[in-house]
C-alpha cells in the first residue's frame, strides 16, 4: 500500500527583496517524503487587475499529493503596466530556481501554468530573454502550460472596434498603453 504525502506548506514568502510590496510574495507547497520533485509554478489569472494566490490553495496540495512541489505566486495588479508585473513574475520564478532544493524541488525542472492572464505573462517573460537576461541568468523555465490563456495577441484583440466595449478595455490600456506599436512586443 502507497503512503500518503504529508503536504506541507510555507506562506507568504517575500521573493523580491528590494520591495516591500506585499503582492510581492509566494506560498510553497511540498512534501518532506521526496526531493527532487518537479516544481510547478503557478500563475493567477484576473485580467491583470484582480486575483490571489490564497484562491488556489486546492492547486498547491493536489499537485504535491501528485509528485510535484508547487508554488503559488502574486504579482503586481493595474494600475501598474505590464513591464512591472512581468517583473514581478519573473523575479519569482529566480526565487524559485535559487530555493526550491530546499523543499525538494528540481530548480532544473521549473515548469509555469498560467491561467487566463497568468497565460499570457508565462509566455511573455518565457519568450522574452530580456526578463532574465537582467539578472544575469539564463532563463531557468523547462516548460509552460497556457491554462485558457488570454492577450497572446493583443494587437489583435486590442485593435478591434468592438473591444473598446468591453468593460475592461480602459483597465487593457492601462496595462498595455496607448502605444499600438507595443502592443506588437506584448
Amino acid at each position: 500500500m502507497e503512503e500518503k504525502k504529508i503536504v506541507r506548506s510555507i506562506r507568504n514568502i517575500n521573493y523580491k527583496n528590494d520591495t516591500k510590496d506585499k503582492r510581492n510574495v509566494l506560498d510553497v507547497y511540498y512534501s518532506s517524503k521526496d526531493s527532487l520533485r518537479d516544481v510547478l509554478i503557478f500563475v493567477h489569472g484576473g485580467k491583470w487587475k484582480s486575483g490571489h494566490k490564497n484562491r488556489y490553495k486546492y492547486l498547491g496540495r493536489n499537485f504535491v499529493r501528485k509528485g510535484l512541489v508547487t508554488v503559488i505566486i502574486n504579482y503586481s495588479l493595474a494600475s501598474n503596466q505590464i513591464e512591472r508585473m512581468a517583473q514581478d513574475c519573473t523575479a519569482a520564478v529566480i526565487w524559485v530556481y535559487q530555493y526550491i532544493s530546499n523543499y525538494g524541488g528540481d530548480p532544473n525542472r521549473i515548469f509555469l501554468m498560467g491561467h487566463s492572464s497568468g497565460g499570457h505573462l508565462i509566455e511573455f517573460i518565457n519568450s522574452n530573454t530580456r526578463f532574465f537576461n537582467q539578472y544575469n541568468i539564463k532563463n531557468p523555465i523547462y516548460g509552460i502550460i497556457l491554462l485558457d490563456a488570454f492577450g497572446l495577441d493583443m494587437y489583435e484583440y486590442l485593435d478591434q472596434a468592438t473591444s473598446k466595449n468591453n468593460k475592461d478595455y480602459d483597465t487593457f490600456i492601462q496595462v498595455f498603453s496607448n502605444d499600438r506599436q507595443k502592443w506588437f512586443e506584448i
